[in-house]
């Protein structure tokens, strides 16, 4: 990744809009508006499907949900197979229910949305990493870790 210093961008971006272009001139910016508007739109997209796939997941988790505390109830929480099963049934209503939130917030503002999902995997369901996060980039988020419990 370059690495820029912010004030020779600044003066090459004040050079290039009080110079008078002319048409067939392209100003040597990194990036073109176009380049940006479909990068833009592409993301929001992705994050839409994404988005559509997590109602199916949030659906999922809460008939799992129901049905496990279905079971647990009628056994009066003596039977193991639906205390655990009813255990991970809610775990799973959580991570599907932030996943859901953070891609909504992610139509308006990917960053912001990515952030609020990793935050919430890494401050309070870190077992979450390994079975929500995608494996290319598990390893920062054990880097973290690490770094947190060797301190």
């Amino acid at each position: 990744m370059a690495i820029y210093r912010i004030s020779d961008v600044a003066e090459k971006q004040h050079k290039v809009s009080h110079q008078a272009a002319t048409p067939n001139e392209i100003p040597d910016l990194p990036g073109t508006q176009k380049e940006k508007f479909f990068s833009a739109v592409t993301a929001r997209l992705f994050f839409f499907v994404l988005f559509l796939f997590d109602i199916l997941w949030v659906g999922y988790a809460m008939i799992t949900a129901c049905i496990s505390g279905i079971g647990k109830l009628a056994t009066g929480s003596q039977v193991p197979f639906w205390v655990k099963w009813n255990l991970k049934a809610w775990i799973t209503l959580k991570r599907a229910s932030v996943c859901g939130i953070s891609l909504l917030i992610s139509l308006v503002s990917p960053s912001f949305g990515i952030m609020v999902a990793c935050t919430y995997f890494f401050t309070y369901d870190q077992d979450g990493i390994d079975e929500v996060i995608p494996a290319s980039l598990q390893a920062q988020f054990h880097l973290n870790k690490d770094r947190l419990n060797s301190r």
